[in-house]
Formats: structure tokens, C-alpha cells, sequence
């Protein structure tokens, strides 16, 4: 029915609502119920900060799922990450300073946390081991 696309819901607070599929990202007022478009390329996974004001997503750049943000209404988009590996399962910690992540290189799969802002990579966890879910 709904073919390879990811269907992902994420609420942000009160009244608007994070849609996705397939590939793009809205923003809905639950009380109107009229959704905006917030990107215009292939994207997934968007993760409300936990004030609200700003989104973490995936998008497809050269190949390479890449981590992204931009604010709740979809502007000052930023890219966070630059490298060869995929990007998954972005989460927010809970003081909206950090994002948690899965990354994925031909070697290995891993957790690694960054900044918000996307400086100070940290991979979590050993390297003889794969994991996935940060969140």
C-alpha cells in the first residue's frame, strides 16, 4: 500500500503536528487541519526538539542519509553532518543540546551523539560491536 516510504508522525507542542510521507515533512494546526509543506526534497525521520522550535531529519545527499535542522515552520535549514556514513534515528536529549544518532559505515553500525549544532561527533559505542536506537 504504502510501497519503500516511511510514514512517521512526531508531535510538537500544543496544537501542530509533525507529518511525513512519502518523503517530504508538513507541519499541521490540529485545529485548522491545514498542513504545510516544510521541505521539497527526500526526507524522513523528523524529531521535534523538546521546546519545539526546531526539527532534526534526514536527507538523501549524494546517496548518504545526512542530518539536518531547520526551525518548526521550515526555515534556517542547517546541514549537521558531511561524511560518507548514513545517518538514522536522530533523537533529541531531553535539554535540546545534543542529538543522539545512528551511524552506519561500511565497517560497522554505531550510536553516536553530537551538539546540536552538529560539532563534537562522539561515537558511544565499542567498536567491535553494531548497534542501533539511540532514542
Amino acid at each position: 500500500m504504502f510501497g519503500v516510504h516511511r510514514h512517521v508522525f512526531s508531535w510538537l507542542p500544543i496544537v501542530w503536528a509533525i507529518l511525513l510521507g512519502p518523503g517530504q515533512a508538513y507541519a499541521a494546526d490540529l485545529e485548522i487541519s491545514i498542513p504545510t509543506q516544510l521541505t521539497h526534497a527526500q526526507n524522513f525521520d523528523p524529531a521535534p526538539s523538546p521546546d519545539g522550535k526546531k526539527l532534526v531529519f534526514i536527507s538523501m545527499l549524494s546517496g548518504k542519509e545526512q542530518l539536518f535542522t531547520m526551525d518548526a515552520g521550515g526555515k534556517n535549514i542547517a546541514q549537521l553532518t558531511r561524511d560518507d556514513a548514513d545517518h538514522e534515528d536522530p533523537a533529541w536529549s531531553p535539554d535540546g543540546k545534543k542529538i543522539a544518532f545512528v551511524m552506519i559505515t561500511k565497517e560497522r553500525t554505531s550510536i553516536a551523539v553530537m551538539n546540536a549544532d552538529g560539532s563534537n561527533v562522539d561515537v558511544l559505542t565499542p567498536k567491535e560491536h553494531n548497534t542501533i536506537h539511540p532514542n
